[in-house]
């Protein structure tokens, strides 16, 4: 036993060291991670007294996703409570298993040179970190990508078909489509590609797997039914999302390789590897060309629906069939030598770590979400003030506001964006004419609030921005001298 695990370990130590540094990277900042809008949106649906009632009333018709995760989160915080840490820590875990699946996936098929590149990207690649931290379907729907992938190119590729492929990949299929629409997707395009590839004497399993995993999908589709007639994001439909530009797709592969400058020279190295193995007459293989069709009919799908009917291209939904093109742009590295490999995984690791830590706050401002900075600063005044001199203006839900009340205990004068002060200019120039105090917190409100509020609260006392939140504090009285600190940008 001891021999075999020094010979596992001197065959993956540089795996072994990317999972590692992918832990560091996860749970570094475990205890500044804060919810965003739809994790306490999903906590928010888990108030109904039971699972039928969830499902009916959370997911039916409060939610735009399968039930997949939010039944996981009904059950969980039972347990667990319903902490930062208790429900993050699940899908942190998650985001490790996608590092080690990714890598035994790419190594069976193309090697380990490609195996330890796509780990470096798995492990360090911003979007993947920060999706980890996040107690939503995006990270599990990865994860699902890849095992759906892993079982699919069993059943193509394999020298053996084993009963145990079928089996997997319907049930990965499967929960592809309990967790998200577009992991749903990608799960059919999948099924689709295997009936175009599969051999003759595997085509009545794979029909039958493909007939059983559509039955047990079919107790869903009225959900399904009912979410898909609801508006979608775009602005047509009163939602926030704006048409995906014609450039979205480099957009995405940047931020894939890293984001910023980081993905701009990971993307150019890993093109630079598939340009030379072009040049050294490698062929590039069916499996090979999968992933990058896998890959296309998704994006594609997504973008034209997105640009003629309602847009829905996010990058988070983008990554289900990410992994596809992550896959394929580092299998090259398959004809490049050992030495030469990990010298490029050392460039591409340098610059991924760079942006993390330069230009993310990564274990700073990063994880902060406006819902739990807005009633701190509105606890951080009434404490100098007095409760009776600070009001607060809250763009958000009520059950927002109320879950860090009831975590902190400590009550707050407020209003929300929705109430009916907000219903036109004058009902909210009417209300701030009526406020009795002197300082006013606004949270994750539009620019043009704040300057209609500062007709009566003229001062800036405080101002912080970051990249999920703006909270400002406003004041009738002028301050004894102005202070440059006052204003905080977490963002540069």
């Amino acid at each position: 036993m001891q021999r075999i695990n020094r010979e596992y370990f001197r065959q993956n130590v540089y795996f072994l060291a990317l999972l590692a540094l992918a832990i560091l990277l996860r749970f570094l900042p475990l205890g500044q991670y804060q919810f965003s809008h739809d994790e306490l949106s999903a906590l928010s649906r888990t108030v109904y007294a039971t699972l039928g009632e969830t499902l009916e009333l959370g997911v039916r018709y409060r939610d735009t996703h399968p039930f997949l995760i939010q039944v996981c989160i009904y059950y969980w915080i039972k347990v667990f409570g319903s902490s930062e840490i208790a429900l993050k820590l699940p899908f942190l875990v998650c985001g490790l298993v996608v590092v080690m699946v990714g890598y035994r996936f790419s190594k069976k098929w193309f090697g380990i040179n490609a195996a330890i590149l796509v780990t470096v990207f798995f492990s360090c690649s911003f979007i993947f970190c920060v999706y980890s931290s996040y107690a939503r379907m995006y990270i599990p729907g990865v994860l699902f990508s890849i095992l759906t992938l892993h079982y699919l190119y069993a059943i193509l590729y394999s020298e053996t078909v084993k009963w145990s492929h079928f089996l997997g990949f319907g049930i990965f299929c499967l929960l592809c489509g309990f967790n998200n629409h577009l992991n749903a997707l990608f799960a059919f395009t999948c099924a689709l590609s295997g009936l175009f590839l599969i051999s003759k004497k595997n085509i009545k399993p794979y029909l039958l797997t493909l007939v059983i995993t559509i039955v047990c999908y079919l107790p869903h589709l009225p959900i399904t039914l009912t979410q898909l007639q609801m508006g979608g994001l775009g602005a047509s439909d009163g939602g926030w999302l704006p048409p995906p530009k014609r450039r979205a797709i480099l957009e995405f592969i940047v931020v894939l390789m890293g984001s910023g400058f980081a993905g701009i020279v990971n993307m150019l190295v890993l093109a630079g590897i598939a340009l030379f193995s072009f040049s050294g007459k490698t062929k590039v293989r069916s499996k090979q060309w999968l992933l990058l069709a896998l890959f296309i009919c998704n994006y594609g799908i997504i973008y034209f629906y997105s640009v003629y009917k309602s847009p829905i291209l996010q990058f988070s939904v983008l990554l289900f069939a990410g992994v596809c093109l992550l896959f394929f742009a580092t299998s090259f590295a398959e004809a490049l030598s050992k030495k030469i490999t990990y010298s490029i995984c050392s460039l591409c690791l340098c610059a991924l770590l760079a942006q993390i830590a330069m230009n993310k706050a990564w274990t700073g401002n990063f994880h902060k979400h406006v819902f739990d900075q807005m009633t701190t600063e509105s606890y951080q005044n009434i404490e100098k003030y007095g409760q009776n001199d600070v009001s607060s203006l809250y763009f958000c839900e009520n059950y927002f506001v109320v879950h860090y009340l009831l975590k902190k205990n400590k009550p707050i004068n407020y209003v929300l964006g929705t109430d009916t002060v907000l219903s036109s200019t004058r009902n909210f120039r009417t209300w701030l004419s009526q406020l009795k105090t002197n300082h006013l917190v606004i949270g994750n409100s539009y620019p043009m609030t704040i300057e209609i509020a500062k007709e009566y609260f003229p001062y800036i006392e405080q101002q912080s921005e970051s990249f999920f939140y703006n909270v400002v504090t406003l004041s009738k009285l002028k301050p004894a001298k102005k202070n440059k600190e006052n204003y905080i940008n977490y963002t540069d």
